[in-house]
């Protein structure tokens, strides 16, 4: 019986001078070399990696799979089909982790919450320039030690557990170079609710850019793939776990300063905004600068100069970039980030442990359908505050409520966060005149099924306002209606419009899990009538009550629920 417990996977393309050091690291690892397996995806070299890899095969639990270069992504995904652990672990060829990194980088997982780990860089090289990149990312990680959680990974020190690739997704192939896709995995599984946390003792060592071309080369590449990463992901324009918010001012101080001195050549009296704008972009330098002062005092005076090449480079690569990505090839690359399985998204106002039967049944419905589809629902929270979570493999978007007003929770978030998905099938309740507002304003793609399940009776006067959305909404898109029952069809004066859209499925319940002999006495001689349910105005079983004055008395009613209703239930059975 295998006792790999965790999985290496380390994409090669052309890194034949690295692979003796990086094979000696995991040689010297605290991690017992049993318990882990490394997985070499040469992506298309075309030097000698292979054949070095070869040699040392039997020294270590090696694997070593062969490609044409598609890129790390589809290297990665290709390791991790392979792979036998439970947890996967990343770094690059050209990364040599220190002793303890397997040891440092698998300790959070022992909290069952954590799902993703990122660790950290070092560097032994002398160089200004690798100095300087070195200092840049010890800054960020100061930012990042401040985050409970985290939404950036990048693979050169990570971790994941196996589930989330089973259950989940895979790297966006979309990211043909080394330029996102690790960053946008880590995205994509933040949205989705899944923990994950930065441990900067997990450490490798990294051959940074030694010359200032060579730095400047791979910060014009990095921005020019952001452009692809924010279109996947705009909200991380704003903010993310990794970036302090002043790098991104510096950025758009130099657009602006740009801009004023062209304008000021023509409008000589506007140059002094140019040169406020001038001032304010060296300002932004001081945290770096104090910051890296402490680090490296002696290259102090190297580091604005760096600073200045980092910033215009980056401008150049997010303008190419965006040009690249949104006019020249704006239909090759995909706007979203697509999952492993198809995506259905469920629509209502609450879920799960809410109490309720559309509740409850939402919650069996994606028990039963997460097998088959990446479920997502989306509903509103009872208080203000948006909650992304998890619960069995379904994923819970909670949109903080602004107002509740006859029973109808409004939430602004509720139609940002349908803007930000993509699915194949959407199941919308229509007792929730926010979701049918939102999915019209919004018309995301997939098929649609509405569910219709109650008319709407107490709010009658309010219902005349949405009644002419709700016909509309019916009428004009291609939409199948799901109801109850055959009687509820022709008893709805809405539904018996659409009955060509209908399709009845009663709802149901896992009779396996319930256990009425416990509950109820049975008697032979009786005949039981069940009600399950809240004890709300609407569900009428003041009316069921009265009933059953008309009933024979071998037949009894059984309740099971609670809610307003209960105590003045209860009052009538007494006096009945």
């Amino acid at each position: 019986m295998s006792k790999i417990k965790y999985s290496i996977i380390i994409p090669v393309y052309n890194g034949s001078r690295f692979i003796e050091s990086v094979l000696l690291s995991f040689e010297n690892q605290t991690v017992e070399q049993a318990l882990f397996e490394i997985i070499f995806i040469d992506d298309g070299s075309t030097d000698d990696s292979v054949e070095k890899l070869n040699k040392y095969k039997d020294d270590l639990n090696i694997t070593i799979v062969s490609q044409e270069n598609q890129g790390p992504a589809a290297a990665r995904n290709v390791g991790i089909l392979k792979a036998k652990g439970e947890i996967i672990l990343f770094t690059d060829i050209d990364c040599i982790p220190n002793p303890n990194w397997i040891e440092e980088m698998i300790k959070p997982f022992s909290d069952p919450k954590i799902f993703g780990v990122k660790g950290t860089y070092s560097t032994s090289q002398k160089s200004i320039v690798a100095q300087f990149a070195q200092v840049e990312y010890e800054f960020k990680y100061k930012y990042m030690k401040r985050q409970k959680y985290i939404d950036f990974i990048d693979t050169y020190s990570a971790a994941y557990r196996a589930s989330i690739f089973k259950a989940e997704v895979l790297f966006d192939k979309d990211f043909r170079f080394a330029s996102g896709e690790d960053i946008a995995l880590s995205y994509y599984l933040s949205d989705r609710g899944y923990k994950m946390v930065f441990n900067p003792k997990a450490v490798v060592e990294h051959f940074h850019p030694d010359s200032v071309l060579k730095y400047l080369k791979r910060k014009y590449k990095t921005a020019f793939w952001r452009i692809l990463l924010y279109k996947k992901f705009p909200d991380r324009i704003i903010r993310d776990t990794h970036t302090p918010q002043f790098l991104k001012l510096q950025i758009i101080l130099l657009l602006i300063f740009i801009i004023t001195v062209v304008i000021s050549i023509f409008y000589s009296n506007t140059y002094y905004v140019a040169g406020v704008i001038g001032i304010l972009y060296v300002l932004s330098m001081l945290p770096f600068c104090i910051f890296s002062s402490v680090k490296r005092f002696y290259l102090i005076i190297a580091f604005p100069f760096l600073i200045l090449g980092r910033t215009i480079v980056f401008v150049a690569g997010l303008i190419s970039g965006y040009i690249g990505f949104n006019i020249v090839n704006r239909k090759e690359f995909q706007t979203c980030y697509y999952p492993k399985k198809r995506k259905l998204l469920i629509m209502y106002k609450y879920f799960f442990p809410e109490v309720g039967g559309i509740e409850s049944f939402l919650k069996l419905l994606c028990n039963y359908t997460s097998d088959m589809y990446d479920v997502i629902v989306l509903v509103s929270a009872k208080n203000s505050k948006t909650r992304i979570e998890m619960i069995d493999q379904v994923h819970i978007i909670r949109t903080g409520t602004i107002i509740n007003a006859l029973s109808t929770p409004f939430s602004t978030m509720y139609f940002y966060y349908l803007s930000r998905i993509n699915p194949d099938l959407i199941i919308i309740n229509l007792a929730n005149p926010i979701s049918v507002l939102a999915y019209m304003l919004i018309q995301p793609s997939g098929k649609l099924i509405a569910a219709y399940h109650m008319d709407i009776v107490r709010q009658k006067n309010i219902f005349q306002l949405y009644k002419p959305i709700l016909i509309y909404f019916l009428k004009k898109y291609p939409v199948r209606i799901v109801a109850s029952s055959y009687k509820y069809v022709e008893s709805s004066r809405i539904l018996r419009r659409f009955k060509d859209k209908i399709t009845v499925i009663p709802y149901t319940i896992e009779v396996s899990k319930i256990k009425p002999e416990q509950v109820i006495p049975m008697n032979p001689g009786y005949k039981y009538i069940l009600f399950i349910g809240r004890l709300i105005y609407y569900k009428g079983v003041q009316y069921l009550l009265n009933a059953m004055k008309h009933v024979n008395e071998d037949c009894h009613l059984i309740i099971i629920g609670g809610g307003k209703l209960e105590n003045k239930l209860k009052e009538q059975v007494q006096k009945s």
